[in-house]
């Protein structure tokens, strides 16, 4: 059994490997990317919902733990420091961050990868884009609002607030994948979609469930857009692996049948010259 002082150790060596491992799983994503140059079977909804179900769920989060961020400067006890009260904060910040870098190098690429785009298309990307920002100035005006002003402070406590926004970062994190799996499901590959930052981000939202729910408390509201993410991704990385064998299947009976032609071709020309010999000796 692990004493206090142990189980705080392994929290922290948790939540500096989450970190850690966040920043450096996207570099296979932003590699493949560049090197493509384009961004094929990427889905920007997927982007938009998987950055604002990031960010609510942070700022959800701060709500939740607005009471010990307070008081965190006079903790006595060492659970209670800043540095333990805002590690797990540090720790959900840094996917918000990683995936809104994504989103910016995919409408680099679109541009890119399109130079004769048409006009239209260009209106939907910086369209969509603007919404975007525009959703998350609002929310943060919100937020300031709601602790400044009484009438709003009074409808609506932290708590609520905080749980409510991370209910809506359960269902953009729904909605962010499902256009991913449709995407990958049409295409039947992954194109620029990297299969292992989707394993390394499946694998880190199963560990920022335990690091979250079991180590700092959280409730079952912080960690419901991990537990989402956590299925739908490895139901992507399957589908791509399903779908990539299939390929290779396709490819290597294709390639075998033309080998066997070829075979059968030689062979023949073989014959026909062997009874041409033949018959000439006669």
């Amino acid at each position: 059994m692990l004493t206090t002082t142990n189980n705080n150790l392994v929290g922290e060596i948790i939540g500096w490997i989450l970190i850690v491992g966040t920043l450096l799983s996207y570099i296979p994503q932003y590699y493949r990317m560049q090197k493509r140059k384009n961004t094929e079977g990427i889905s920007e909804y997927m982007l938009i919902s998987g950055s604002i179900s990031s960010i609510t769920n942070l700022i959800g989060t701060i709500q939740i733990n607005l009471d010990k961020i307070k008081v965190c400067p006079q903790a006595t006890e060492v659970k209670d420091n800043c540095y333990n009260v805002l590690m797990p904060l540090i720790q959900l910040f840094t996917p918000g961050i990683c995936i809104f870098v994504f989103y910016l190098y995919f409408i680099y690429y679109t541009r890119y990868s399109n130079r004769v785009m048409f006009i239209d298309q260009k209106k939907d990307i910086y369209f969509n884009f603007g919404a975007f920002c525009l959703i998350i100035g609002i929310l943060v005006v919100f937020i300031i609002c709601q602790d400044t002003i009484e009438i709003i402070k009074e409808a609506l406590s932290i708590q609520i607030t905080g749980n409510v926004l991370n209910v809506i970062s359960a269902i953009f994190s729904l909605l962010m994948w499902i256009p991913q799996i449709r995407k990958t499901k049409n295409l039947k590959k992954n194109g620029s979609l990297s299969i292992l930052t989707l394993s390394i981000h499946g694998a880190g939202c199963g560990l920022t469930i335990i690091y979250q729910f079991i180590f700092n408390s959280h409730n079952i509201w912080v960690v419901l857009c991990y537990i989402i993410a956590f299925i739908c991704e490895f139901t992507i990385v399957f589908m791509c692996i399903y779908y990539n064998k299939i390929k290779s299947t396709i490819k290597y009976n294709t390639s075998y049948n033309l080998k066997n032609k070829s075979t059968i071709k030689n062979n023949y020309e073989n014959n026909l010259r062997k009874n041409l010999l033949e018959n000439e000796k006669l």
